[in-house]
């Protein structure tokens, strides 16, 4: 195979991929790895940038698209100790039209027939440090899988909290006492470009799937 590749175009020669040296069973190995697809091994700010529809789930109904949301997220990442990495996050994000993409200023709630202003949401500072081993003690251990060139890692769950809003309170902006969440999350790499230690980070694609009740400026 070597004598093979001194030969042949530099096209073919791209396409070998180096050699994995990350061990994905090894807890350090998996921090530095979530740290260089999802922001950075060395100090620096990165951006990530999303848009995607907000969709009904009523029972009985088929699911219709309601509105847009588009946003970025700023996220300081820090060297916060031996295979330790700290980030700060910071998010801007906006309702948007569903056909023209035009940021809402009102909206006609289909529901209820009311005009509703949006609240478009800024959150931040929110913090994490990425360590190998977690607060309850478990290792540092994603399920990463790479076929081809690529290399992804999904991570999903769901939960209840007590609501933000104290119905009492809030009446119709309140979800009720409790709110529930489902997400999962993908993020995408080339194991190519992962595999090169010469890169502190890479780029990354993100696909999100989220449920939860409907946002509080519905009055539902």
């Amino acid at each position: 195979g070597g004598a093979a590749l001194s030969v042949m175009g530099t096209q073919n020669a791209r396409a070998v991929v180096p050699s994995f040296r990350y061990d994905l069973k090894r807890p350090e190995d998996n921090v530095a790895l979530t740290a260089k697809i999802t922001g950075s091994l060395d100090d620096r700010t990165t951006y990530l940038q999303y848009y995607g529809e907000i969709f009904e789930v009523v029972p009985g109904r088929v699911q219709e698209c309601l509105f847009r949301l588009k946003g970025i997220i700023k996220s300081r990442w820090t060297q916060a100790g031996k295979n330790e990495y700290h980030r700060e996050n910071f998010e801007q994000g906006l309702y948007c039209d569903k056909d023209s993409g035009a940021v809402l200023k009102t909206y006609r709630n289909p529901f209820t027939g009311e005009i509703n202003k949006p609240l478009h949401y800024k959150n931040g500072p929110s913090t994490e440090t990425i360590k190998p081993i977690r607060k309850d003690g478990t290792p540092y251990v994603l399920p990463w899988r790479i076929v081809g060139n690529q290399i992804s890692l999904t991570e999903s769950g769901a939960r209840a909290r007590k609501a933000y809003l104290d119905p009492d309170v809030w009446g119709a902006a309140s979800t009720g006492p409790q709110m529930q969440f489902m997400s999962s999350s993908t993020y995408f790499a080339d194991v190519r470009e992962v595999a090169d230690l010469s890169l502190p980070t890479v780029p990354s694609d993100h696909s999100w799937a989220y449920l939860s009740p409907f946002p509080a400026w519905m009055l539902m």
